[in-house]
C-alpha cells in the first residue's frame, strides 16, 4: 500500500472502504495533480494501483475492477490457491 503518513509526502488519501473482501483507496497527489486507485482482494492476496483521470477518479473508485480491466491493469501479488 502506498505511504501516506509522512507529513511532507504530496500523496493525500482522499477516500477508503472496504466492500466485499476488497479494500479500495483513492489518492490525490498535489504536487502533481495525478489520482491513483489502489485494490488489494484480501481473498486472493492480489493488489493493483492506477492512474485514473481526476473527472473520473469516483467512478474509478466505486468501480475499480471494471475501471482496471478497461486500463489491461496487471494484478501483483501472490494469488491464494483456490
Amino acid at each position: 500500500m502506498p505511504a501516506t503518513s509522512r507529513t511532507d509526502s504530496p500523496l493525500r488519501e482522499l477516500a477508503h472502504r472496504v466492500s466485499s473482501g476488497a479494500e479500495i483507496r483513492l489518492f490525490w497527489n498535489e504536487r502533481t495533480g495525478a489520482v491513483t486507485v489502489w485494490v488489494w482482494n484480501q481473498d486472493s492476496g492480489q493488489q493493483a494501483e492506477f492512474a485514473v483521470a481526476p473527472a473520473k477518479a469516483l467512478d474509478a473508485y466505486y468501480h475499480p475492477y471494471a475501471h482496471a480491466a478497461s486500463l489491461g491493469v496487471s494484478w501483483y501479488g501472490t494469488p491464494r490457491a483456490a
